[in-house]
């Protein structure tokens, strides 16, 4: 299912990675977890400008089965 998160969070992890965590439209906030690999640094930048950072919109593609409700 796809959807779109405001995020609110941004981490820095270890090495490259980073975390992000936001909210869906209707007030459920999520932190998205992929499958294989996950989010680095070069996920926040297009043409050496920010475009992921707090209050930006995000479209992921989710596998909801696992949202704890």
């Amino acid at each position: 299912m796809r959807d779109s998160i405001i995020v609110t969070d941004l981490t820095q992890m270890g090495g490259n990675r980073v975390c992000i965590a936001g909210y869906l439209d209707e007030e459920v906030c999520v932190r998205p977890i992929f499958e294989t690999g996950g989010l680095t640094k070069d996920w926040l930048y297009k043409d050496n400008q920010v475009i992921i950072q707090p209050f930006s919109i995000v479209e992921f593609d989710f596998d909801l089965t696992s949202r704890i409700k």
